[in-house]
Protein backbone atom coordinates (compact mmCIF):
# COMPACT_ATOMS: atom_id res chain seq x y z
CA UNK A 1 0.00 0.00 0.00
CA UNK A 2 2.75 2.44 0.96
CA UNK A 3 4.72 1.61 -2.17
CA UNK A 4 1.65 2.24 -4.30
CA UNK A 5 1.19 5.67 -2.72
CA UNK A 6 4.83 6.69 -3.22
CA UNK A 7 5.12 5.47 -6.81
CA UNK A 8 3.13 8.33 -8.41
CA UNK A 9 5.19 10.82 -6.43
CA UNK A 10 8.47 9.31 -7.61
CA UNK A 11 7.25 9.26 -11.21
CA UNK A 12 6.16 12.87 -10.91
CA UNK A 13 9.51 13.87 -9.41
CA UNK A 14 11.35 12.21 -12.27
CA UNK A 15 9.18 14.02 -14.81
CA UNK A 16 9.85 17.34 -13.10
CA UNK A 17 13.59 16.66 -13.08
CA UNK A 18 13.53 15.81 -16.79
CA UNK A 19 11.62 18.99 -17.56
CA UNK A 20 14.08 20.98 -15.48
CA UNK A 21 17.06 19.50 -17.30
CA UNK A 22 15.47 20.30 -20.66
CA UNK A 23 14.83 23.87 -19.56
CA UNK A 24 18.43 24.25 -18.40
CA UNK A 25 19.73 22.92 -21.73
CA UNK A 26 17.48 25.36 -23.60
CA UNK A 27 18.74 28.25 -21.47
CA UNK A 28 22.37 27.24 -22.08
CA UNK A 29 21.74 27.04 -25.82
CA UNK A 30 20.00 30.40 -25.73
CA UNK A 31 23.00 31.92 -23.94
CA UNK A 32 25.58 30.38 -26.31
CA UNK A 33 23.75 31.20 -29.55
CA UNK A 34 24.40 34.96 -29.40
CA UNK A 35 28.08 34.29 -28.62
CA UNK A 36 28.32 31.81 -31.50
CA UNK A 37 26.57 34.23 -33.84
CA UNK A 38 28.87 37.05 -32.75
CA UNK A 39 31.94 34.85 -33.26
CA UNK A 40 30.73 33.82 -36.72
CA UNK A 41 30.04 37.44 -37.66
CA UNK A 42 33.48 38.52 -36.42
CA UNK A 43 35.16 35.71 -38.34
CA UNK A 44 33.25 36.62 -41.49
CA UNK A 45 34.22 40.28 -41.16
CA UNK A 46 37.85 39.28 -40.62
CA UNK A 47 37.84 37.11 -43.76
CA UNK A 48 36.26 39.87 -45.85
CA UNK A 49 38.81 42.39 -44.55
CA UNK A 50 41.63 40.03 -45.53
CA UNK A 51 40.08 39.58 -48.97
CA UNK A 52 39.69 43.32 -49.39
CA UNK A 53 43.25 44.02 -48.29
CA UNK A 54 44.70 41.34 -50.56
CA UNK A 55 42.79 42.56 -53.60
CA UNK A 56 43.70 46.19 -52.91
CA UNK A 57 47.37 45.21 -52.81
CA UNK A 58 47.13 43.35 -56.13
CA UNK A 59 44.81 45.10 -58.60
CA UNK A 60 44.92 42.29 -61.15
CA UNK A 61 44.09 39.73 -58.48
CA UNK A 62 41.05 41.82 -57.58
CA UNK A 63 39.96 41.93 -61.23
CA UNK A 64 40.44 38.18 -61.59
CA UNK A 65 38.43 37.55 -58.43
CA UNK A 66 35.57 39.86 -59.46
CA UNK A 67 35.40 38.67 -63.08
CA UNK A 68 35.78 35.08 -61.92
CA UNK A 69 32.87 35.29 -59.48
CA UNK A 70 30.57 36.91 -62.05
CA UNK A 71 31.61 34.45 -64.77
CA UNK A 72 31.20 31.41 -62.53
CA UNK A 73 27.71 32.57 -61.55
CA UNK A 74 26.66 33.28 -65.15
CA UNK A 75 28.26 30.25 -66.79
CA UNK A 76 27.18 27.96 -63.96
CA UNK A 77 23.59 29.06 -64.45
CA UNK A 78 23.78 28.55 -68.21
CA UNK A 79 25.39 25.16 -67.70
CA UNK A 80 22.49 23.99 -65.53
CA UNK A 81 19.98 25.48 -67.98
CA UNK A 82 21.56 23.69 -70.93
CA UNK A 83 21.75 20.36 -69.11
CA UNK A 84 18.05 20.68 -68.27
CA UNK A 85 17.22 21.46 -71.91
CA UNK A 86 19.26 18.52 -73.12
CA UNK A 87 22.11 20.56 -74.71
CA UNK A 88 24.70 18.29 -73.14
CA UNK A 89 27.64 19.44 -75.27
CA UNK A 90 27.10 23.13 -74.52
CA UNK A 91 26.50 22.34 -70.86
CA UNK A 92 29.80 20.47 -70.67
CA UNK A 93 31.63 23.41 -72.30
CA UNK A 94 30.15 25.88 -69.80
CA UNK A 95 30.96 23.59 -66.89
CA UNK A 96 34.55 23.15 -68.12
CA UNK A 97 34.91 26.94 -68.29
CA UNK A 98 33.62 27.23 -64.72
CA UNK A 99 36.19 24.70 -63.49
CA UNK A 100 39.00 26.47 -65.37
CA UNK A 101 38.06 29.87 -63.92
CA UNK A 102 37.91 28.43 -60.40
CA UNK A 103 41.30 26.73 -60.85
CA UNK A 104 42.84 29.97 -62.14
CA UNK A 105 41.43 31.95 -59.22
CA UNK A 106 42.70 29.43 -56.66
CA UNK A 107 46.15 29.45 -58.30
CA UNK A 108 46.28 33.26 -58.22
CA UNK A 109 45.21 33.40 -54.58
CA UNK A 110 47.59 30.73 -53.31
CA UNK A 111 50.67 31.59 -55.37
CA UNK A 112 50.22 35.34 -55.80
CA UNK A 113 50.99 34.89 -59.51
CA UNK A 114 48.01 36.66 -61.06
CA UNK A 115 49.65 36.81 -64.50
CA UNK A 116 49.57 33.05 -65.04
CA UNK A 117 45.99 32.92 -63.74
CA UNK A 118 44.96 35.71 -66.11
CA UNK A 119 46.60 33.92 -69.04
CA UNK A 120 44.76 30.71 -68.14
CA UNK A 121 41.43 32.57 -68.17
CA UNK A 122 42.24 34.31 -71.48
CA UNK A 123 42.96 30.97 -73.16
CA UNK A 124 39.84 29.41 -71.64
CA UNK A 125 37.65 32.33 -72.73
CA UNK A 126 38.90 32.25 -76.30
CA UNK A 127 38.67 28.49 -76.78
CA UNK A 128 35.28 28.41 -75.05
CA UNK A 129 33.88 31.09 -77.37
CA UNK A 130 35.05 29.23 -80.47
CA UNK A 131 33.56 25.92 -79.27
CA UNK A 132 30.25 27.53 -78.27
CA UNK A 133 30.00 29.32 -81.63
CA UNK A 134 30.72 26.06 -83.48
CA UNK A 135 28.01 24.23 -81.51
CA UNK A 136 25.34 26.94 -81.13
CA UNK A 137 25.87 28.94 -84.31
CA UNK A 138 24.66 32.54 -84.40
CA UNK A 139 23.52 32.68 -80.75
CA UNK A 140 26.96 31.56 -79.62
CA UNK A 141 28.66 34.55 -81.21
CA UNK A 142 27.33 36.99 -78.61
CA UNK A 143 29.65 35.53 -75.97
CA UNK A 144 32.67 36.69 -77.97
CA UNK A 145 32.16 40.38 -77.13
CA UNK A 146 32.19 39.62 -73.43
CA UNK A 147 35.30 37.45 -73.80
CA UNK A 148 37.21 40.05 -75.83
CA UNK A 149 36.64 42.85 -73.31
CA UNK A 150 37.25 40.56 -70.35
CA UNK A 151 40.58 39.36 -71.79
CA UNK A 152 42.03 42.87 -71.66
CA UNK A 153 41.11 43.17 -67.99
CA UNK A 154 42.49 39.77 -67.01
CA UNK A 155 45.97 39.84 -68.48
CA UNK A 156 48.62 41.78 -70.31
CA UNK A 157 47.70 43.58 -73.50
CA UNK A 158 49.79 41.42 -75.81
CA UNK A 159 48.18 38.05 -74.95
CA UNK A 160 44.76 39.73 -75.05
CA UNK A 161 45.43 41.19 -78.53
CA UNK A 162 46.68 37.83 -79.80
CA UNK A 163 43.62 36.05 -78.36
CA UNK A 164 41.23 38.60 -79.91
CA UNK A 165 42.87 38.34 -83.33
CA UNK A 166 42.83 34.55 -83.15
CA UNK A 167 39.15 34.57 -82.17
CA UNK A 168 38.13 36.84 -85.07
CA UNK A 169 40.21 34.91 -87.63
CA UNK A 170 38.93 31.50 -86.50
CA UNK A 171 35.30 32.67 -86.49
CA UNK A 172 35.78 34.15 -89.97
CA UNK A 173 36.62 30.74 -91.47
CA UNK A 174 34.92 28.31 -89.07
CA UNK A 175 31.79 26.56 -90.39
CA UNK A 176 28.94 27.87 -88.23
CA UNK A 177 25.42 26.46 -88.39
CA UNK A 178 22.77 29.01 -89.38
CA UNK A 179 25.15 31.96 -89.88
CA UNK A 180 24.86 33.92 -93.12
CA UNK A 181 27.97 35.43 -94.76
CA UNK A 182 26.72 38.96 -94.06
CA UNK A 183 26.22 38.10 -90.38
CA UNK A 184 29.68 36.58 -90.18
CA UNK A 185 31.24 39.67 -91.78
CA UNK A 186 29.34 42.00 -89.44
CA UNK A 187 30.44 40.00 -86.43
CA UNK A 188 34.11 40.00 -87.44
CA UNK A 189 34.08 43.76 -88.08
CA UNK A 190 32.32 44.67 -84.84
CA UNK A 191 34.38 42.25 -82.76
CA UNK A 192 37.60 43.69 -84.22
CA UNK A 193 36.42 47.22 -83.35
CA UNK A 194 35.54 46.17 -79.81
CA UNK A 195 39.02 44.65 -79.50
CA UNK A 196 40.59 47.91 -80.70
CA UNK A 197 38.61 50.00 -78.22
CA UNK A 198 39.45 47.60 -75.40
CA UNK A 199 43.13 47.72 -76.35
CA UNK A 200 43.21 51.54 -76.28
CA UNK A 201 41.49 51.60 -72.89
CA UNK A 202 43.76 48.87 -71.49
CA UNK A 203 46.92 50.64 -72.71
CA UNK A 204 45.90 53.91 -71.08
CA UNK A 205 44.85 52.18 -67.85
CA UNK A 206 48.13 50.25 -67.76
CA UNK A 207 50.21 53.42 -68.03
CA UNK A 208 48.21 55.06 -65.27
CA UNK A 209 48.52 51.95 -63.09
CA UNK A 210 52.30 51.92 -63.53
CA UNK A 211 52.54 55.57 -62.50
CA UNK A 212 50.27 55.06 -59.50
CA UNK A 213 52.16 51.94 -58.43
CA UNK A 214 55.44 53.79 -58.65
CA UNK A 215 54.07 56.57 -56.47
CA UNK A 216 52.75 54.03 -53.96
CA UNK A 217 55.74 51.70 -53.60
CA UNK A 218 58.80 53.74 -54.63
CA UNK A 219 60.81 56.24 -52.65
CA UNK A 220 60.47 59.57 -54.51
CA UNK A 221 64.07 60.67 -53.84
CA UNK A 222 66.10 57.56 -54.59
CA UNK A 223 63.67 55.55 -56.73
CA UNK A 224 64.17 52.37 -54.68
CA UNK A 225 61.36 50.48 -52.99
CA UNK A 226 59.82 52.13 -49.94
CA UNK A 227 58.76 51.02 -46.45
CA UNK A 228 55.22 50.20 -47.55
CA UNK A 229 56.42 47.64 -50.08
CA UNK A 230 58.94 46.26 -47.60
CA UNK A 231 56.15 45.59 -45.09
CA UNK A 232 54.38 43.57 -47.80
CA UNK A 233 57.41 41.71 -49.15
CA UNK A 234 58.90 40.65 -45.80
CA UNK A 235 56.05 38.27 -44.78
CA UNK A 236 56.04 36.85 -48.30
CA UNK A 237 59.75 36.08 -48.02
CA UNK A 238 59.09 34.25 -44.75
CA UNK A 239 56.25 32.31 -46.40
CA UNK A 240 58.49 31.31 -49.33
CA UNK A 241 61.17 30.16 -46.91
CA UNK A 242 58.64 28.05 -44.99
CA UNK A 243 57.61 26.44 -48.28
CA UNK A 244 61.24 25.62 -49.08
CA UNK A 245 61.43 27.95 -52.07
CA UNK A 246 64.17 30.23 -50.72
CA UNK A 247 66.81 30.73 -48.00
CA UNK A 248 66.56 34.49 -47.46
CA UNK A 249 68.60 36.97 -45.48
CA UNK A 250 68.03 40.53 -44.30
CA UNK A 251 70.64 43.27 -44.16
CA UNK A 252 69.96 46.60 -42.45
CA UNK A 253 72.22 49.44 -43.64
CA UNK A 254 72.68 52.82 -41.96
CA UNK A 255 74.95 55.61 -43.18
CA UNK A 256 77.42 56.77 -40.55
CA UNK A 257 77.26 60.43 -39.41
CA UNK A 258 74.59 61.29 -41.98
CA UNK A 259 73.01 63.89 -39.68
CA UNK A 260 76.31 65.74 -39.60
CA UNK A 261 76.24 66.02 -43.40
CA UNK A 262 72.75 67.54 -43.28
CA UNK A 263 73.61 69.91 -40.45
CA UNK A 264 76.85 71.19 -41.98
CA UNK A 265 76.04 71.27 -45.68
CA UNK A 266 72.24 71.28 -45.95
CA UNK A 267 69.64 68.79 -47.07
CA UNK A 268 70.62 69.04 -50.73
CA UNK A 269 74.02 67.58 -49.90
CA UNK A 270 72.33 64.89 -47.82
CA UNK A 271 69.96 64.04 -50.67
CA UNK A 272 72.86 63.74 -53.13
CA UNK A 273 74.61 61.42 -50.69
CA UNK A 274 71.52 59.19 -50.41
CA UNK A 275 71.05 59.02 -54.18
CA UNK A 276 74.72 58.20 -54.70
CA UNK A 277 74.55 55.53 -52.00
CA UNK A 278 71.59 53.76 -53.62
CA UNK A 279 73.32 53.74 -57.01
CA UNK A 280 76.44 52.22 -55.48
CA UNK A 281 74.38 49.55 -53.73
CA UNK A 282 72.40 48.66 -56.84
CA UNK A 283 75.63 48.24 -58.79
CA UNK A 284 76.85 45.68 -56.26
CA UNK A 285 73.67 43.60 -55.90
CA UNK A 286 72.32 40.58 -57.71
CA UNK A 287 69.26 40.87 -59.93
CA UNK A 288 66.94 39.13 -57.44
CA UNK A 289 68.08 41.18 -54.43
CA UNK A 290 65.73 43.94 -53.30
CA UNK A 291 66.70 47.30 -51.82
CA UNK A 292 64.30 49.38 -49.69
CA UNK A 293 64.60 52.79 -48.09
CA UNK A 294 62.79 52.46 -44.76
CA UNK A 295 63.92 55.65 -43.03
CA UNK A 296 65.98 58.79 -43.49
CA UNK A 297 69.41 57.20 -43.97
CA UNK A 298 68.35 53.62 -43.22
CA UNK A 299 68.01 50.98 -45.93
CA UNK A 300 67.16 47.28 -45.93
CA UNK A 301 68.30 44.57 -48.32
CA UNK A 302 66.14 41.48 -48.82
CA UNK A 303 68.41 38.79 -50.21
CA UNK A 304 67.21 35.54 -51.76
CA UNK A 305 68.99 32.18 -51.68
CA UNK A 306 72.07 33.13 -49.68
CA UNK A 307 74.18 31.32 -47.09
CA UNK A 308 76.48 32.67 -44.37
CA UNK A 309 79.60 32.58 -46.55
CA UNK A 310 77.94 34.38 -49.43
CA UNK A 311 76.36 36.90 -47.07
CA UNK A 312 79.75 37.68 -45.54
CA UNK A 313 81.30 38.25 -48.96
CA UNK A 314 78.42 40.49 -50.04
CA UNK A 315 78.61 42.64 -46.90
CA UNK A 316 82.36 43.12 -47.29
CA UNK A 317 81.84 44.01 -50.95
CA UNK A 318 79.20 46.64 -50.12
CA UNK A 319 81.34 48.10 -47.34
CA UNK A 320 84.29 48.44 -49.72
CA UNK A 321 82.18 49.96 -52.50
CA UNK A 322 80.70 52.53 -50.14
CA UNK A 323 84.02 53.40 -48.51
CA UNK A 324 85.84 53.88 -51.83
CA UNK A 325 83.14 55.45 -54.01
CA UNK A 326 80.73 57.43 -51.83
CA UNK A 327 81.75 61.01 -51.13
CA UNK A 328 80.19 63.94 -49.29
CA UNK A 329 81.49 67.49 -48.77
CA UNK A 330 83.17 66.13 -45.63
CA UNK A 331 84.96 63.37 -47.54
CA UNK A 332 84.39 59.58 -47.68
CA UNK A 333 81.13 58.21 -46.27
CA UNK A 334 80.93 54.85 -44.51
CA UNK A 335 78.04 52.56 -43.69
CA UNK A 336 77.22 50.10 -40.90
CA UNK A 337 75.52 46.83 -41.89
CA UNK A 338 73.73 44.28 -39.75
CA UNK A 339 72.48 41.06 -41.32
CA UNK A 340 70.53 37.98 -40.29
CA UNK A 341 69.56 34.73 -41.98
CA UNK A 342 65.99 33.64 -41.33
CA UNK A 343 65.67 31.04 -38.59
CA UNK A 344 63.11 28.24 -38.95
CA UNK A 345 61.19 29.22 -35.82
CA UNK A 346 60.92 33.02 -36.13
CA UNK A 347 58.46 35.38 -37.77
CA UNK A 348 59.17 38.46 -39.86
CA UNK A 349 59.26 40.93 -36.95
CA UNK A 350 61.73 38.80 -34.97
CA UNK A 351 63.89 38.38 -38.06
CA UNK A 352 63.98 42.13 -38.69
CA UNK A 353 64.70 42.83 -35.01
CA UNK A 354 67.78 40.56 -35.11
CA UNK A 355 69.12 42.27 -38.22
CA UNK A 356 68.45 45.68 -36.70
CA UNK A 357 70.25 44.72 -33.50
CA UNK A 358 73.23 43.50 -35.53
CA UNK A 359 73.30 46.85 -37.33
CA UNK A 360 73.49 48.76 -34.04
CA UNK A 361 76.29 46.47 -32.94
CA UNK A 362 78.13 47.27 -36.18
CA UNK A 363 77.45 50.96 -35.52
CA UNK A 364 79.49 50.84 -32.33
CA UNK A 365 82.46 49.42 -34.24
CA UNK A 366 82.21 51.91 -37.15
CA UNK A 367 82.36 50.97 -40.84
CA UNK A 368 81.81 47.25 -40.46
CA UNK A 369 79.24 44.52 -40.84
CA UNK A 370 77.82 42.13 -38.26
CA UNK A 371 75.91 38.93 -39.03
CA UNK A 372 73.51 37.78 -36.33
CA UNK A 373 74.04 34.17 -35.32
Amino acid sequence: MDDDRRSPVRVGDQACLALGRRAMRRRRRARTRPAQAAGLAAGTRRVFRQLQTRMQEDFRLGVIALCGLVSVAALGGFSVYRFVRGDIALGVVDFALVLTIIAAGVHAWRSGDSRIAGLMMIVANTIGCVVVAALAGFTGLFWAYNAVVMNFFLGDRHPAVFASMALVIVIAFLPLPGVEPAQRLSFCATCALVSLYAFVFAARASRQAVRLERLAVRDPLTGVRNRRLFDLDLPRAVHDARAGRSTPALAVLDLDHFKRINDRHGHDAGDRTLVGFTRILQAGLRQDDRLYRVGGEEFVLLLKDVQVAGLTVLIEHLLTLTRTRLRSPDGPVTVSIGAALLRPDEDSSEWLARADKAMYEAKTRRDCGVISG
